[in-house]
């Protein structure tokens, strides 16, 4: 079992006003204090126009987190997408992400304070299909190496790459463990990225699979989209999300009858590892010895979103 906190730090203390700072002075302290006495993760709100001072500038403040501290994880509870735009979001995360050394978790919402859908000029109804929009984005942002462009219902981009990428293995497969409730078995499944697999009345289909370098604390996600098949034939949308395979009981798919959740992503390279260079054949004359070149490390797929259902 792992603790870690929940924060929504404020700009005024109890005793200073919020144009001091000093409630985000005393959030950082707080969290550094937690990280000496072994607590494994910090998570921040989002939130706008509240009159309450709450943190808005969520990234900003988790920066200025990851500079401060090593060891503990630094998430976002949540990132609302349908407030931001997609590719900037993409950028500024994997920059989080580098700097605090991969020790970024991106929690995501689709929104819910009126005030905020009002103050935004955004209408409610349109924060699932945002949602989904965002999502496609900001995952094509950081698995793509190439240009791109992208032109959708909100937003619209044209020969874009986005940089940094995030300090991540992109991996060509996700490994799966389901629980069979009637006979009360667990099998492990393999999917690749973009192909459903179906287990029971359950169709999973994982959209990116990320591992980290072995140097670096173990964490492996992987985005999946999980459909149930009804008696009736029907397929029904029942999970879109991230899954984390260091905590499968937070993170698996329950269902009555059949539970999935991650455990490992495969055939993944470290795109910081060089390839060792080959011998040279042997000659009278040899060549000059070139530097030893990179591997790329492998171009995922674009993941194919399915409109929301």
């Amino acid at each position: 079992m792992r603790f870690g906190l929940f924060c929504s730090p404020k700009a005024d203390s109890n005793d200073l006003g919020p144009e001091t700072g000093q409630g985000f002075r005393d959030y950082l302290d707080f969290n550094i204090e937690a990280e000496a006495l072994g607590f494994h993760s910090s998570f921040s709100v989002e939130h706008h126009f509240t009159g309450w001072n709450q943190v808005s500038a969520t990234l900003m403040l988790l920066m200025a987190l990851a500079m401060r501290t090593k060891t503990l994880r630094l998430g976002t509870a949540v990132m609302v997408l349908p407030w931001h735009n997609p590719v900037l979001l993409a950028e500024q995360t994997a920059t989080l992400d580098l700097v605090s050394d991969g020790r970024f978790d991106f929690g995501i919402g689709k929104g819910y304070r009126h005030s905020e859908f009002k103050g935004f000029q955004i209408a409610p109804e349109e924060a699932e299909a945002r949602f989904e929009e965002a999502i496609e984005l900001i995952t094509r942002a950081w698995t793509t190496r190439t240009r791109f462009s992208h032109q959708g219902r909100f937003w619209h981009f044209e020969d874009i790459v986005v940089e940094p990428p995030p300090q991540r293995i992109t991996n060509p497969t996700a490994v799966f463990s389901g629980l069979d409730k009637i006979t009360g078995r667990i099998i492990s499944f393999d999917v690749a990225i973009n192909e459903t697999v179906q287990f029971g009345a359950l169709q999973v289909t994982p959209r990116v699979c990320y591992s980290r370098p072995p140097t670096e604390t173990p964490n492996t996600d992987s985005f999946v989209e999980v459909d149930e098949v009804t008696l009736q034939g029907e397929i029904k949308r029942i999970f879109t999300g991230w899954m984390f395979a260091a905590s499968p009981g937070l993170h698996a798919v329950e269902h009555p009858i059949y539970d999935v959740w991650l455990t490992d992503c495969n055939g993944g390279k470290n795109p910081n590892v060089a390839e060792a260079p080959a011998e040279p054949p042997p000659a009278a004359k040899q060549p000059a010895r070139q530097p030893p070149a990179r591997r790329a490390p492998p171009r995922p797929q674009q993941p194919g979103f399915a409109p929301p259902r």
